[in-house]
């Protein structure tokens, strides 16, 4: 009986032992998890930043090459500037050139004005002698227009005349017919 006892006391204490070790195990694997998870976080994050940083650096590459690229163009201005105050003297002989060109042609233009003026005037008074013509021609178109209504309206009053005086006519001879008629 001791002997069954002691059995089974070791078969209770090896089910604890398996329980423990069992909810070790999970335990364990648990963990395992956990650190895995927190392991792919930690990854995740160094990617991005990874990321970040790359973006960071094509920025900062960009700004240099902008950076090269406006002091090439100030290098440019300032030889332009000096090449410029080359250029001004001589742009300044040319200008006195240009300024003498000018005043010549304002002369020219000036003339041509003048003349051009007179001519106008010539103009405007031969066009004041053809409106005067036209109008005097005007003038003698209406008389005639005039005359030929007076003439027509005169050949219909003659005309209607001559009618009434046709129809009186007939009125006689019509009655002197009739008369004669009678007299038979």
């Amino acid at each position: 009986h001791n002997s069954f006892k002691a059995m089974e006391s070791q078969f209770h204490h090896q089910q604890d032992a398996l329980r423990k070790e069992k909810a070790e195990k999970a335990k364990l694997v648990q963990n395992l998890r956990h650190q895995e998870e927190e392991r792919r976080r930690a990854a995740d994050a160094l990617t991005q930043a990874l990321c970040d940083k790359e973006e960071e650096v094509r920025q900062r590459r960009q700004a240099l090459q902008e950076l090269q690229a406006l002091e090439h163009r100030c290098e440019q201005y300032e030889e332009d500037l000096r090449g410029m105050s080359k250029d001004k003297i001589d742009a300044s002989v040319k200008n006195q050139r240009l300024e003498d060109r000018l005043d010549k042609l304002q002369r020219e233009l000036a003339a041509t004005e003048s003349a051009q003026k007179d001519e106008s005037q010539k103009m405007e008074v031969e066009f004041a002698k053809y409106r005067r013509e036209s109008q005097t021609q005007a003038a003698h178109v209406e008389e005639m227009k005039l005359a030929v209504e007076q003439a027509r309206a005169r050949a219909q009053a003659e005309a209607e005349h001559r009618r009434e005086r046709e129809v009186a006519i007939q009125n006689e001879l019509d009655k002197s017919t009739a008369s004669l008629q009678s007299a038979k």
